[in-house]
């Protein structure tokens, strides 16, 4: 059957050749106004019975099993042919095709998703809109913020302006604010001014340098960041059966013990490593002066390295416990400096950062 364009009347639906019921009850024409949006449902099938319309429906759901690309390019057919109208619904904000929602389950059918700041009383004539716009079923969903996740530990950070790069090591709560924050390397920073820390080139925190933020010194290197506004979820650091829970010292016993430490870096990922020292000399850091008081870790051969270079700022765990972070790294010896962390949560004498625990 050759298809009539739809028209905007609220008039009478002639009979079909099916002969089927194809008409608009007088109750019904005194709600609906001209261009209420009750009326797409009808005006749609004015030149078709209320049975072709069914019929259309029923095919398009079918379409679905069986030529599910076609039904999705219908779908998007429609909804151009009734754009403009649509957009002009009460509280309209967007529209788009995709999947049928019921309640908090997600069906496979294709359907012109029309969102909306808030949803209206369907006793409203005007704000009501059809099941069905020519066939292709219609979801009405009601818009929502949705917020940027908040980075995982152990993945890669870039920073602007200094285009340094490096890695997340976690999370921590400042003792005095209760607020959260990010914790790497200042070297990772790079940059005495304001900077923004990235990832997929998404701003995801932001840094202002200060005595309270940032420290580099011989004992030191360590930043705080301020997560961005709305970042989702707090992401544990997590290695397998073993999650960080708390920030603590290193001890002798925890030397020599094959594999204990482990970290999960930007560049090598998860590595284990063995303690060798935990109150290093004094080591030189290619143009960043000498580091003491570090604690240095070794991978288990030549070609399982605990750390690479991309991996600075990525927490170093013993079991459950944060002790550190990756410094500095020497690709010849495979040893990796490591600030010790206990220092700037609990040392008796500790510089000006703010004070913090692990999250």
């Amino acid at each position: 059957m050759a298809k009539k364009k739809a028209s905007i009347s609220s008039g009478k639906a002639a009979k079909s050749a099916s002969g089927g019921p194809g008409k608009i009850k007088n109750a019904e024409k005194k709600t609906l106004s001209k261009n209420s949006p009750a009326n797409w449902g009808v005006e749609a099938y004015q030149d078709r019975s209320h049975y072709d319309a069914v019929t259309l429906a029923l095919q398009h759901l079918r379409n679905l099993t069986r030529d599910p690309d076609n039904a999705y390019r219908r779908a998007c057919s429609v909804l151009e042919e009734y754009r403009g109208r649509i957009c002009k619904l009460p509280g309209f904000k967007s529209v788009e095709v995709g999947l049928k929602e019921i309640g908090t389950s997600v069906t496979r059918i294709f359907a012109i998703r029309i969102i909306v700041s808030k949803k209206h009383d369907p006793t409203n004539p005007d704000g009501w809109i059809p099941p069905h716009i020519e066939g292709v079923p219609t979801d009405v969903l009601q818009e929502c913020e949705f917020s940027q996740a908040a980075p995982i530990p152990g993945t890669k950070i870039d920073v602007a302006p200094s285009g340094k790069d490096g890695t997340l090591g976690g999370y921590v709560r400042m003792r005095g604010s209760k607020q959260i924050r990010y914790l790497t390397c200042a070297h990772v920073i790079g940059s005495t001014s304001a900077s923004n820390v990235l990832q997929l080139n998404n701003v995801v925190g932001t840094i202002t340098p200060s005595p309270q933020t940032m420290e580099k010194s011989a004992r030191v290197d360590c930043a705080i960041v301020t997560p961005m506004p709305r970042a989702a979820g707090i992401q544990p650091i997590s290695n397998g059966p073993n999650t960080a829970i708390t920030i603590a010292s290193a001890t002798p016993s925890d030397m020599n013990r094959d594999g204990l430490v482990w970290k999960r870096g930007a560049e090598t990922g998860l590595t284990y490593g063995t303690l060798t020292s935990i109150n290093s000399g004094s080591w030189p850091i290619a143009g960043a002066g000498n580091a003491t008081n570090q604690y240095i870790v070794k991978g288990r051969s030549p070609n399982e390295p605990f750390a690479k270079r991309g991996d600075s700022g990525a927490f170093v765990c013993i079991g459950n416990f944060v002790v550190g972070l990756v410094r500095a790294v020497n690709d010849a010896t495979g040893q990796t400096l490591v600030m010790p962390l206990d220092y700037l949560a609990n040392g008796t004498t500790p510089p000006a950062i703010e004070r913090f625990d692990l999250f």
